[in-house]
């Protein structure tokens, strides 16, 4: 398969020449064939020299129209560009081939039109202006051949240099996606949506999601050149027979792709060749697939290639899909490209972007991330379905240069700094808390600028006090070898209420009872309780419920030692003492703090009791 587009000014004969190659008359409208004008893209299939079979897709050549040309060229492969020799290049030439040059268009060449209606010298001058024309591009080596429509003239030989140019072959890939030009019902078949495939193999019966919105749907059946296929290659024009709940919200301008390739978006990166000077925070138009999309352009100071576009309204987009950008007004064209990440994150123009590049090197999109980076933000970076980095996110971690934390990709180096700047911030509590031994875990993490989520900062600082640098106490965390400094009257203070709490078994006292029995106000039990919980002595089940630390140990030990492997809550109220008030508090204590497990109305020990 492959993709053949025309270009050039209106009237340069491109239609008539692709009805002369391919016996097709890709103008399909009426109002089409009532003006002798296309307005829309027109298909087709050549079939070459050789016997292979590809697609040719007919734009339009009026300015009217250039979206329609856009459209029609951000599929192309080879280009095919019509010239009248009677009237050499048009304003419109410049343009379409401008369009072309932006674009990953691989190879061009240039049919010199109405051969039959010039003369030789006609003809030369023609041939000239477009060597001329082309020599600023990097087409400028590009073929010219004088054919005519009528007589058949140079018909042969340009499809010989057509299909020299069509050598290229499309490794099959599961990551393919569609940008839908056509969508219709075909009556007893449902919808039927066409476009050209731009990158991977489709097969008949396979998932997909449309976008945007994440409409899951199903391509049932699928057809190129009219023939029906089991599985289809790109570069190559198709239809889908689309099944599911969403099919007939499918409609031109949407992107359907294999699931975790084709993205919904309101924000995207791009790297763009501008062709006019683009200015910070212009109003733009997006071409992109069948879509056009108005926006504000945003340049970056680091990479002058690289623009980021915020949308006025969701659009489907994905990595490496070819883009146009125009001005909003006029709708001159600025620049074009490639999408490198289709949902990107605001950024200012002075900072330092996080893109894939086209290597798609996972080291360094997580390096380029100042504090790593999430698995789903990753694989939205690269363009890719997360399952589909996993292999390569397993064989970098197993190569010690990556390491993962819940989800949480870092470099090694970045880790390494993580823990420095954590444990710079547990120093700088203890040098200004003495008395304490822990300390909130949020206020240390952000101290250190540690931007982990839940899960990730739980796996991230379990792993160092795996390694004996700071010691865990639910919430809290400390240095293992910094003991509380308290003063002598805290000391006295702390152990009088300390025995009151061990005393009591497990019914320990309220604050109140407390100050009572201390006769001292209750302001300055609530102080040394707090002084007492900082400093790891005493522990807090819930508000009006502490226990000192050693006494809590000495209860569980005692239930551990009465109770079997699995018990209720009566039981373990009666083994140690107690009034379900209390009971309850310290059985979702130990549920929490992985002592017990709770199964329906028992709980189960952990590890096994002492009586077993």
């Amino acid at each position: 398969m492959g993709l053949i587009g025309t270009a050039g000014h209106v009237d340069h004969g491109k239609t008539s020449l692709i009805r002369a190659l391919t016996d097709t008359d890709t103008d399909r409208l009426p109002e089409e064939k009532a003006r002798g004008l296309t307005i829309d893209l027109g298909f087709a299939s050549l079939t070459l020299p050789d016997g292979r079979v590809v697609s040719v897709v007919d734009v339009p050549g009026h300015e009217r129209f250039i979206g329609n040309m856009i459209v029609g060229a951000l599929g192309v492969e080879v280009a095919l560009l019509c010239v009248s020799a009677t009237s050499g290049v048009s304003a419109q030439t410049h343009e379409h081939l401008q369009i072309l040059d932006l674009l990953p268009v691989r190879s061009l060449v240039v049919a010199l039109t109405f051969c039959d209606l010039a003369d030789v010298e006609t003809r030369a001058l023609a041939a000239l202006s477009v060597r001329e024309t082309l020599s600023s591009t990097r087409f400028r080596e590009a073929e010219i051949v004088e054919t005519s429509a009528v007589t058949g003239e140079g018909l042969d030989n340009l499809k010989e240099s057509l299909g020299a140019l069509m050598k290229s072959k499309v490794e099959p890939s599961a990551r393919w996606y569609l940008p839908i030009d056509r969508s219709f019902i075909v009556k007893g078949q449902g919808r039927v949506a066409t476009g050209t495939l731009m990158v991977g193999e489709v097969k008949s019966g396979s998932m997909a999601m449309a976008q945007p919105g994440d409409r899951p749907l199903r391509v049932r059946q699928i057809q190129s050149h009219f023939t029906q296929s089991e599985s289809v290659v790109a570069v190559a024009r198709v239809a889908f027979n689309l099944s599911g709940q969403d099919s007939d919200s499918v409609v031109r301008g949407d992107l359907v792709g294999a699931p975790g390739v084709a993205f919904s978006t309101t924000r995207l990166d791009a790297r763009l060749r501008f062709v006019r000077t683009p200015q910070h925070g212009q109003r733009v138009r997006l071409h992109v697939g069948a879509d056009e999309v108005m926006g504000t352009l945003f340049l970056n100071d680091h990479q002058n290639d690289l623009a980021q576009i915020k949308l006025e309204r969701l659009a489907g987009a994905a990595a490496g899909q070819p883009v146009i950008v125009r001005r909003y007004s006029p709708p001159e064209v600025i620049g074009g490209g490639v999408v490198l990440v289709p949902v990107a994150e605001p950024r200012r123009r002075s900072a330092k972007p996080v893109v894939a590049s086209e290597s798609l090197d996972l080291v360094s999109l997580i390096s380029d991330s100042p504090h790593g980076i999430s698995g789903d933000r990753l694989a939205q970076l690269a363009g890719r379905r997360l399952q589909d980095l996993s292999p390569e996110l397993s064989r970098l971690s197993e190569a010690k240069q990556i390491i993962g934390f819940a989800g949480h990709w870092m470099t090694l180096e970045q880790a390494k700094n993580a823990q420095l700047r954590l444990l710079k911030s547990l120093e700088q509590s203890h040098a200004a808390k003495p008395e304490n031994r822990v300390f909130p875990v949020a206020g240390i993490v952000n101290r250190a600028g540690l931007h982990l989520r839940e899960k990730a900062l739980e796996k991230f600082l379990q792993a160092i006090a795996r390694s004996g640098r700071i010691v865990m106490q639910g919430g809290m965390i400390g240095h293992p070898k910094r003991a509380p400094r308290l003063s002598d009257k805290q000391r006295m203070f702390l152990d009088r209420v300390i025995h009151l709490l061990n005393e009591s078994g497990a019914m320990p006292p309220t604050a109140s009872e407390l100050a009572e029995a201390l006769r001292v106000p209750l302001q300055a039990v609530d102080q040394i309780i707090q002084v007492g919980i900082n400093a790891g002595e005493l522990t807090r089940l819930v508000d009006n419920i502490v226990f000192s630390t050693s006494g809590l140990e000495s209860v569980i030990d005692r239930a551990r030692i009465a109770l079997p492997r699995s018990f209720t809550a009566a039981e373990f109220r009666d083994a140690v003492q107690t009034s379900r008030k209390f009971a309850i508090p310290l059985l979702e204590w130990m549920d929490a703090h992985g002592r017990t497990v709770r199964r329906g109305d028992h709980r189960h020990w952990t590890s096994p009791s002492p009586n077993e």
